[in-house]
């Protein structure tokens, strides 16, 4: 997501600079878009045109890792709509693992924000 002004800043650095916003706005980029950067939206659009070029590019069979930061993920889970879904309204661990199996034009979710045996929440 390209944060436009806020690029480069923390949380409470945003909010120092702009009181007007939520508390809890850093959870949720569909309620504002940064000025100089792009909304929510536009990120489902990005994450869609990748994932097109993507699903072109790999032959039946064959397996694909995504290394991507939380909201890239939320878009594109979005955008794929797998079966088994539950609304996306939490915080992806660090070095959590997301599975969706892809077939054809069907998306189904395989495992959601898995981590390793033993490693602490």
């Amino acid at each position: 997501m390209r944060f436009g002004a806020w690029e480069g800043l923390d949380w409470p650095q945003i909010r120092e600079r702009y009181p007007h916003l939520p508390e809890a706005g850093w959870s949720n980029p569909r309620e504002y878009t940064p000025a100089g950067g792009e909304s929510f939206d536009e990120v489902h659009v990005r994450v869609a045109e990748a994932l097109v070029e993507i699903r072109e590019r790999i032959l039946p069979g064959q397996r694909a890792l995504f290394v991507t930061h939380a909201g890239v993920l939320h878009s594109m889970i979005h955008v794929l709509r797998p079966n088994g879904v539950p609304p996306l309204r939490f915080r992806f661990e660090t070095a959590s693992i997301t599975r969706v199996q892809l077939d054809g034009d069907r998306a189904e979710l395989a495992s959601l924000n898995e981590l390793a045996v033993g490693q602490p929440r």
